[in-house]
């Protein structure tokens, strides 16, 4: 239905389709210009600019533009001071550069003066006068910075020349590059930067493209569920070279694994983000799940805005994680289901189809489940594994804790909740790290396999009592508020499996969970820390999303005394805050463009099998792109891999 701008109606869902259309033209032209304007002296680009003002050489710059603002605001409000609040200053600054630059602190509610929000509060006042291409032109500064802005600009030109640019998105979530920026400044940002897919780096993405016909997703609209990772953009680069039009698709992403960089990138190239991905801390949505299964049902009812079910000749492609959208395209669209095809990539989403079956609903589309694949279960499961045990090494030693991690002299015990493709791949890994690794399960059969591979199982209690490490991966939930009386003090717990739910953590607000320590605290730099192991920890940063901090919890333990507990990313998926080298990543962009072409072509409903021969094509070339890396396929060791990735 077309916008009527001129009449009594707009219909903004499908003016938005065009302006992400626009957008996306707009960003393809800026794209083909980058070259000449990257080596044009007379420009400066936002995103070197932001990458200098966060390197070493800006300290004196940054603290110059400090020491002028709190003189300008002190002049102006009386208050001379190196932290203010929000909204204390509501009357403009004189100085058109400094006012852009307190325009920043304005708008957050974090007002500490640190190197990372100076950083970005001047390339907040900088975005002022750039173009929509993310470039400031000398003209521009003059005009619309003054003479402070300008002298900063040329400055900044010569700091840029012997700052090395940030290689790729190496930035997590927590300390993402864009973090804490305006939308709009982020997305001018993205816009001045070559925007990597990583695809360059991925072959059997490349081969598979290939083989399928240009326009398998031709006429399709696209609702999706993903992790965003940087190589995300992969991903939908892909299924749009197979005829997908990018204003019809619904991207969204679950707040623990949405890299803030790639989201920007995503947005700056025309692509709509569901903002689900980003939700504020708000306390109603200390559980992930309901967060993403709002988020799943917003989607649908865009994707079918202004649709007739009974006379539409397309088809619709929900790409799905966690069998979000296929329940809630059951729950609150069934009149839509015949037009649609599915994707299910994860055990969960596909035990989501079995309760929904059980319960008496009937699946009314075809799904493809790539969830329980061989190819997924022999080579995802691995990469999963290795990422979960890279990650629980990284924090244990960015918290000063690398004590924790085992030794000859010390050895520590890992243990290991559930025994299923994930869990088995990560006794493994911990294994090659040196952890004695117990497995617990409640089936018995699982406790038979550990055992069979060399592994000790135990019955839950007595597993949990001897734990160092205990990592979750039954994606059911592999503990209770109740189980944590069982555990040692000091005991150090992660999620491997999805949402919150893992570790007993589901449903508990911020406040909730600071009730449990009492020992947190928030510095005068922004540092939150908290003791654990007899040792001050920084957990994180005031103004990052509190639900992906570190968490010590203080309970009661069997005996009565106090236990404390760590858990890992505030008992999130641990593993979600880097990507994986796209060298890896590849496989599992490679299955999913092929299950969304297969389920393309599916006309009965309910589930459909990933196609054999496929599956075994792709193991066949991801085995020979890792050699040639020198990468195994058996043992992925993210390390060994050569690029950067994040």
């Amino acid at each position: 239905m077309p916008a009527r701008l001129g009449g009594s109606e707009i219909d903004y869902v499908a003016l938005a389709r065009r302006l992400r259309d626009v957008h996306r033209r707009k960003a393809e032209r800026i794209d083909g210009e980058l070259p000449a304007r990257e080596t044009d002296p007379s420009l400066l680009s936002l995103d070197r600019a932001l990458d200098a003002l966060q390197g070493e050489g800006a300290q004196s710059l940054l603290d110059e533009v400090g020491t002028q603002l709190r003189r300008a605001v002190a002049d102006k409000a009386h208050v001379p001071a190196p932290r203010y609040s929000v909204g204390a200053f509501p009357v403009p600054l004189e100085d058109k550069f400094l006012d852009g630059v307190l325009d920043y602190y304005r708008h957050g509610w974090d007002t500490a003066l640190d190197r990372r929000r100076m950083a970005q509060a001047v390339v907040t006042a900088l975005a002022n006068a750039a173009g929509d291409d993310g470039f400031v032109r000398a003209d521009e500064a003059s005009r619309r910075l003054g003479p402070l802005g300008v002298q900063l600009v040329a400055r900044l030109r010569g700091l840029v020349e012997t700052t090395t640019p940030v290689a790729g998105d190496a930035s997590h979530k927590n300390t993402g590059k864009y973090l804490g920026l305006d939308p709009r400044v982020a997305g001018k940002i993205a816009l001045s930067r070559r925007r990597p897919s990583y695809l360059e780096r991925m072959p059997v993405v490349h081969e598979l493209l290939r083989m399928l016909p240009k326009g398998a997703l031709r006429g399709a609209g696209l609702a999706s569920v993903q992790h965003l990772f940087p190589s995300a953009a992969a991903l939908y680069q892909s299924l749009f070279t197979l005829g997908l039009a990018p204003q019809d698709t619904q991207v969204g992403g679950k707040f623990y694994s949405a890299n803030v960089n790639a989201l920007a990138s995503m947005e700056a190239g025309g692509l709509r983000v569901h903002m689900s991905a980003t939700d504020p801390d708000d306390h109603l949505y200390a559980d992930a799940e309901v967060a993403v299964k709002e988020m799943a049902r917003t989607e649908l009812a865009t994707l079918f805005h202004g649709v007739d079910p009974a006379r539409h000749q397309g088809r619709f492609l929900l790409l799905d994680d966690g069998g979000k959208l296929i329940r809630a395209l059951h729950e609150h669209f069934p009149r839509f289901a015949h037009l649609c095809v599915a994707v299910e990539q994860t055990t969960r989403g596909i035990q989501v189809l079995e309760e929904m079956q059980h319960a008496g609903t009937k699946i009314l589309c075809p799904v493809v489940n790539m969830a329980q694949s061989e190819l997924k279960r022999s080579v995802e499961s691995p990469l999963i594994a290795e990422s979960v045990a890279w990650h629980t090494d990284r924090y244990l030693e960015s918290l000063g804790l690398a004590e924790l991690r085992p030794t000859p002299e010390h050895p520590k015990t890992a243990v290991v909740v559930g025994f299923g493709a994930t869990g088995s791949a990560l006794a493994a890994a911990l294994r090659r790290r040196g952890y004695h690794v117990v497995v617990t399960d409640k089936d018995e059969t699982k406790l038979v396999a550990a055992r069979a591979a060399g592994f000790d199982a135990a019955p839950r209690a007595d597993a949990f009592r001897q734990a160092d490490l205990l990592v979750g991966a039954t994606g059911m939930g592999a503990l209770e508020p109740e189980d944590w009386r069982l555990l040692k003090s000091g005991a150090v717990l992660a999620n491997a499996a999805s949402g919150t739910h893992e570790l007993g953590l589901r449903g508990l607000d911020y406040r909730a969970l600071t009730k449990l320590d009492r020992q947190q605290a928030c510095d005068a730099s922004g540092a939150m820390s908290t003791q654990f192991a007899g040792k001050r920890i920084v957990v994180g940063r005031e103004g990052d999303d509190w639900r992906l901090q570190h968490r010590v919890l203080r309970v009661a333990g069997e005996d009565g005394k106090e236990r404390e507990l760590l858990f890992l990313r505030g008992g999130s998926v641990v593993n979600m805050e880097h990507d994986l080298p796209p060298e890896y990543r590849q496989i599992i962009v490679a299955m999913l463009i092929a299950s969304c072409a297969q389920a393309m072509r599916e006309r009965t409903p309910g589930p459909h099998d990933l196609d054999g021969e496929v599956q075994t094509f792709l193991r066949a070339r991801f085995a020979a792109a890792l050699a040639a890396e020198g990468l195994s396929l058996t043992e992925p060791n993210l390390d060994a891999v050569r690029g950067p990735w994040g």
